[in-house]
């Protein structure tokens, strides 16, 4: 369009992407393709909305909640300022990957059976950018809740899951323990460390949740902020809300 317009103007991509940024605070990237279950819900009610009236309550609704979202990135962000500028300052961010199959083959049969499935969990030191992997397949345990509290850890960013995606797209994986392989190679500089699990390495946690106790109608798809205390560790508490 600028070139339609200004033909006599010759300006480089690199201006262009310049001048969105630094004056529009603009930046180009792709669609982001982990979207959460309310922003698909939001986005087939719009799709089917009837009257003028029921699409502006959806894009009310769908701009709270990317505010809300918007929201809590910056705190996050804010947070792990705080912790790269002080040692006392633990934050941890967990996340797990999709689904990893193996055997990666490409014949025609494969796509109609069923193929065994690893699970992998990162936990991520924002402040100090050390970042592990607990790795198992289903053969070892389930990814259950029991099983992710087992890792001894209570968001990833998901950067570090991209890499490991455009490594899989060259890799050759036949059993389960060569996606350790995949993801060390995935970042060269400051590889992942990868914790492969053990049967023995999950332990049972349903009598530990059942003496914990929570707060009224607890929900935690609703909670923004959590609180344990070591005085009295067995209690959680809640805030629904963002700000305090």
């Amino acid at each position: 369009m600028f070139e339609e317009k200004y033909p006599d103007t010759h300006v480089t991509l690199h201006q262009y992407r310049d001048a969105f940024r630094s004056r529009f605070n603009l930046k180009f990237g792709l669609p982001r393709s982990d979207i959460c279950q309310k922003c698909d819900r939001y986005f087939v009610q719009l799709s089917n909305a009837t009257s003028a009236e029921e699409t502006r309550r959806i894009d009310f609704e769908t701009n709270l909640h990317h505010r809300k979202a918007e929201q809590a990135c910056a705190v996050l962000r804010e947070d792990i300022e705080i912790a790269r500028q002080n040692n006392s300052v633990v934050v941890l961010c967990v996340d797990m990957q999709q689904v990893l199959f193996s055997p990666m083959l490409t014949h025609s049969n494969v796509f109609y059976q069923r193929q065994f499935s690893t699970y992998n969990n990162c936990v991520s030191n924002a402040g100090s950018g050390q970042v592990t992997m607990h790795l198992w397949h289903e053969g070892v345990a389930d990814r259950g809740a029991s099983e992710v509290a087992s890792l001894d850890t209570v968001f990833c960013p998901a950067t570090h899951f991209a890499l490991i995606e455009k490594q899989k797209r060259i890799a050759k994986v036949n059993v389960p323990f060569q996606w350790v392989e995949v993801i060390v190679a995935a970042r060269p500089t400051n590889p992942f460390q990868v914790t492969y699990m053990q049967s023995e390495d999950f332990k049972n946690c349903d009598t530990l949740d059942k003496n914990v106790t929570y707060p009224k109608e607890f929900k935690i798809t609703e909670a923004m902020w959590l609180k344990c205390s070591q005085n009295d560790p067995f209690s959680v508490m809640c805030e629904n809300l963002m700000g305090l």
